[in-house]
This record gives structure tokens, sequence and C-alpha cells, in this order.
């Protein structure tokens, strides 16, 4: 039997806590028919999915290089990330140390052609989260012109009354304290590290580390700005520090940041090129020339093996050429739909996680009608319009989960969908920051030999090999003209 976790996560703190036990109940049920062990559970609440600042979703990669599970079971594919480009890294994380990952309702079977289906799926939830914020925001934003929390982790130094952020005067001289410390040199981590000992440290039982700190040193709210994109609201919660200590702040933050920040290489084609001699993986390495100029290649891990090494950017470019070309075309658009659409699997279990919280809504209303009508009656205290308003939040938010649910409970994809989602990547088939989503989403492995280059797709029986003199015609004909080789040079 696989050992497995059940990852789940929710959103918004004014969701229901069945919102989680919803999702932990269709991957028991899951788990239960394909022979899996459910280990332990990973939960993050009140967390959005296009974070980093998830810690159990954190400590689940950091735990998968353990040993301890084999697989990791998620709802769903937007329960696991809202970004492209973050579940792309984090799935190579899990598949470096041995990792499954499965989805409760959603069928994505294994192979080639299950990655492409997954990338769609990933890419709509990325599409409807985006959708969605709108929807949000503005609710939020007429709370920042109130003054009003609208939800989340209340900062440190500070407590809700009434809904309106109000000074903690037990935490706000360590505030204080943090801001004066950093301004005057202290590092980081004796800051957090002292926190660390003092109880009540972090108000909610978490420890302070660098993320943490860093995010309280560049909080306007504590110099009293509320802000969100375009709505900033001056003097709409107490300040605890004055502007120009803030200030100060964050002038030595930035400085740390241009003298600490190491170009970071990435090489996109990492866990998907192999040696055609040997058949190890090749991987990235730097090199520096007489001049002191750094060059980046991909070498062979076989030490022993003959191969050469080759110029990382100019290999890059031609593997992602020749995918536009031969895969990334909409002339294959249809038939690409077409293979997704195979793979899927109709799905019509009812979704206990929607019915739940139309449950919760239909109550919600009911208890306001009932406040109305007492109202309406002549029954009238101090806390009824607070109560009232603290509904209307509760219906507000509820209506937008149910919106979400909504959104992702069409499971299969239409073909219109699908080729809408492959001309979104057609599109940004140039841009360079999109090429690791090309190269994740439709590239299955790429074998180097001496005198070709094999490219396998995410597609069955759709393979290519590239001759050197096929990559010479393809410079002489883009709009790169000749590179030369992909040799080392």
């Amino acid at each position: 039997m696989l050992k497995t976790i059940i990852y789940a996560r929710y959103s918004s703190d004014k969701q229901n806590e069945q919102s989680i036990e919803g999702q932990i109940h269709e991957c028991e049920q899951f788990a239960k028919t394909h022979d899996m062990v459910i280990i332990k559970h990973y939960i993050d609440r009140a967390l959005s999915g296009k974070t980093d600042d998830r810690p159990s979703f954190l400590q689940m990669i950091k735990d998968s290089s353990s040993g301890l599970f084999d697989a990791v079971l998620v709802y769903k594919t937007d329960r696991f990330a809202r970004n492209r480009y973050d579940s792309a890294v984090y799935k190579a994380k899990l598949k470096k140390n041995g990792i499954k990952i499965f989805y409760a309702k959603e069928n994505i079977p294994d192979g080639p052609e299950g990655i492409i289906l997954e990338s769609m799926l990933e890419g709509f939830a990325e599409y409807y989260s985006a959708e969605l914020s709108q929807k949000v925001k503005r609710g939020i934003k007429e709370n920042i012109r109130k003054g009003l929390s609208f939800g989340g982790a209340c900062p440190f130094g500070y407590k809700i009354v009434n809904k309106k952020y109000v000074i903690d005067d037990e935490q706000a001289p360590y505030v204080k304290k943090i801001f004066e410390d950093y301004a005057k040199g202290r590092r980081a981590i004796d800051i957090f590290n002292e926190l660390n000992t003092l109880p009540n440290y972090a108000g909610k039982g978490r420890k302070w580390n660098r993320s943490s700190l860093n995010r309280m040193l560049t909080n306007k709210k504590y110099i009293g700005i509320y802000e969100l994109e375009d709505v900033c609201v001056k003097d709409a919660i107490p300040p605890i520090i004055d502007e120009a200590l803030f200030n100060k702040v964050q002038s030595r933050i930035l400085f740390n940041r241009r003298h600490t920040t190491r170009a970071k290489v990435n090489y996109l084609l990492s866990g998907k090129l192999f040696c055609g001699l040997c058949e190890h993986s090749m991987t990235g390495k730097t090199g520096t020339s007489k001049t002191k100029v750094k060059y980046h290649y991909y070498v062979c891990s076989n030490r022993h093996c003959k191969q050469k090494k080759y110029r990382k950017e100019l290999l890059e470019d031609i593997i992602i050429q020749y995918t536009v070309k031969d895969i990334l075309n909409p002339k294959h658009f249809k038939m690409i739909a077409k293979k997704c659409l195979e793979i899927q699997q109709a799905d019509n279990k009812i979704n206990d996680i929607l019915s739940m919280l139309k449950k919760q809504l239909t109550a919600t209303k009911t208890k306001i009608n009932n406040l109305m009508n007492a109202i309406e009656a002549g029954i009238i205290t101090t806390s009824t319009k607070d109560r009232l308003e603290q509904l209307e939040q509760e219906k507000y938010k509820l209506e937008i989960e149910i919106s979400t649910q909504q959104l992702n409970s069409n499971m299969l994809l239409s073909e219109e969908q699908i080729i809408y989602m492959l001309n979104e990547f057609y599109k940004k088939r140039a841009d360079v920051s999109f090429y690791n989503q090309i190269i994740d989403c439709f590239i299955y492995k790429i074998y180097i030999y001496f005198d070709k280059i094999c490219i396998v797709y995410n597609l069955n029986n759709s393979n290519k090999d590239v001759t050197y003199s096929d990559i010479n015609e393809l410079y002489k004909s883009s709009h790169l003209n000749s590179c030369g080789s992909p040799y080392d040079l």
C-alpha cells in the first residue's frame, strides 16, 4: 500500500472549517479505493495557494525527502497551487524525492498526455483565481476605505476591536524595539531569535523567522497606512512607529538586498535532459573563461562518459523552437484537445463542500431575515446593528466561496476550453520567462547523442530527431540567423 499524506487548505479565514473537512473526506474516500494508507494530514487554514507563505505546505515539501511517505493526495489541482510556475517547481521537488501526486476530484492519469491535461487544469485554476480575486477585492476595498479589517492575520502589535485595528499595548513596545534595532544595524537573525524567547512572541504560537520579520518591517500598517493595489488610505489605522523610522528601515532592507542577492541560474531542461550515450541525466554547470566571463552548460552527470558539454542558452532555445514548431502549433490544437478529452473520465460525485456551503448560506440568510423581522417588530438592542453587519459579511464570504466551488466544479474541460488554454500558451511562446511552462507541459524527455537530439513530447508516438544540420537550417531561417553549434564554443 502507498504511504500517503493529505494536503488541504482554504484561502479565506471566513470560510468554515467544514471546507477542510470536506476536502479530507473526499481524499480519504479516494484513498480507500486506491490502495493507500493515510499517515498524516498537512493543513493550511486561511492561506492562499498563490503565495509561498504556507507553513504546512512548505513543511510537507521538506518532509518529502525523509522517505516517510510515497504520495501526496490533494482534493483538486487548485488546492496544490494556483500558479503554474510554483506548481511546476514544487512538483519537480516531489518527483526528485520519488513522491507521486494524486487528486481526489480530478482524474489525471499517469503518462505523458496526463501531464498536458494537468497543465490545462492548472491554467484554468489560475485563470479563475484571478477572476475571483477581482470579486473579492471589490468588497475588500470598501472595507479599506472605512478602515475596517477584512480578515486575515492581524499584524503583531495590533488587535481587532469592532472590526477595527487597535494598538495592542502589550505587543506594541516590541514592534518599536524591532524597528529601532533593525534601523541601528542589528542582524535580522538576532532579532527574531530574541523574539522567540519572549512570551506570546507571535500571538498564535508560530515562531518568528526571517520571512515573518521581513513582512513586519515592510508593513505600512505600522505607520497608519492601509492599502491594497490602487486604494491607499492614510491615518486609517493608529500608527505604532513614525514615518522617519519606517523609511530608515526600508533603506536598510534595500541596501541589504542589493548586496546579498545572487543571480540564480535556472536550467530549464533539468530533470528532462539525458545523455543518449550512457542514459545518465545531464545537469547544469557554470564555467569561467580566461577573461572572467561566465558560461553555463549542460554536462553529463556520469564523469566517465565522453559526452560533450552544451551551451545552456543555445540548447534551450533549440528545444523551445522545435516544440513550438512541432507541438505548440495551432494546426495541432484539435488533435491535442482530442487526446486530452480521451483521457478524461466523467465524475458525477456530489460536491460535498459545495453542498455544505449552500446549507450554511441558507442558514445565514434565515438568521438575517429573523433579525430583520425582530427589528421591524421593535426589538432593537445595541448589538443588533453589529450582529446584522456580521451576518451580512458571512453571507458575502459564503457567496464568494460558493462561486469558487461552482467555477471549479466542472472538472472535465471541454474541447473549446483546452484549445483556449493552448492558445494562451501559444501567445506567450516568445516570452523567455514562459519557457519553463512550455517545457514542463509539452516535453517528456530529451536525449542528446553525438549526431542528433531526440525530443520526446508528451503525446504518444510523438518524437522528434533533430540533426545538427537541421539546427543549422533552423537558425538560417530564424530571427537569430547563425548562432553556431550548441557544443561548447
